[in-house]
């Protein structure tokens, strides 16, 4: 990696697939990047033997599976290199975590994949027998909320992008991480966004993973 030969091993961390979307996320990026593509990842890349023994190579670098990312970031802040050296988590984590790391274990840096993909948090209004009008009614004043224009400033302070185009990441306000934490490596311009790939792909990596890799 062209550090120093006394830092030994990098120790690379991310969720488990099997059980945690941002782990999941990690695996599908890997897979793209090993492709060199944005979108259309088929089952037959998935069985390709070439791409599973270098995946699982890759991940003989990873030790303990967290199942939350929230407590897998929480422990590479609390323990360090020590455990890790290199954490694939949400964005908005690593936003909330950096003020905290600063100085701890040297200088938490954010690095962006040359290839993302968006996690959105959606909600949605049940069209149920059982739903009753009151519920519908506050169910749709409380998607209002989030989405109204203070909602959807006020989640930028928590790392989130705004699921408002209108909304700009950029501001004037001096406490907004997406430029006060640009030094560390935050971002308001990401790479380009992947295409997620059919429900037959993801099942079919998730099986390779546990053959493959989880039993190393």
């Amino acid at each position: 990696m062209g550090g120093k030969p006394e830092w030994g091993f990098v120790k690379l961390g991310h969720t488990d697939p099997v059980r945690s979307n941002s782990g999941l996320q990690t695996l599908l990026l890997m897979t793209l990047d090993y492709y060199g593509r944005t979108s259309g990842l088929q089952v037959a890349d998935v069985l390709d033997p070439k791409y599973q023994s270098w995946i699982a190579q890759l991940e003989r670098g990873v030790g303990h599976l967290e199942t939350s990312t929230g407590t897998f970031m929480a422990d590479m802040i609390r323990f360090g290199p020590s455990k890790y050296d290199i954490a694939v988590v949400y964005e908005n984590l690593a936003v909330a975590q950096l003020e905290n790391a600063q100085g701890r274990w040297g200088n938490l840096r954010l690095y962006y994949p040359s290839v993302t993909l968006w996690s959105d948090h959606p909600a949605a209004l049940l069209q149920a027998e059982w739903v009753t009008e009151p519920q519908r009614k506050a169910a749709r004043a409380w998607l209002a909320f989030l989405r109204s224009r203070p909602m959807q400033e006020r989640a930028l302070s928590y790392g989130f992008r705004p699921a408002d185009p209108a909304v700009p990441v950029r501001t004037g306000d001096a406490q907004n991480p997406f430029t006060r934490y640009a030094p560390y490596g935050v971002q308001i311009e990401i790479p380009p966004v992947a295409t997620p790939p059919e429900a037959p792909v993801i099942r079919n990596l998730l099986t390779m993973w546990s053959r493959v890799v989880a039993v190393h």
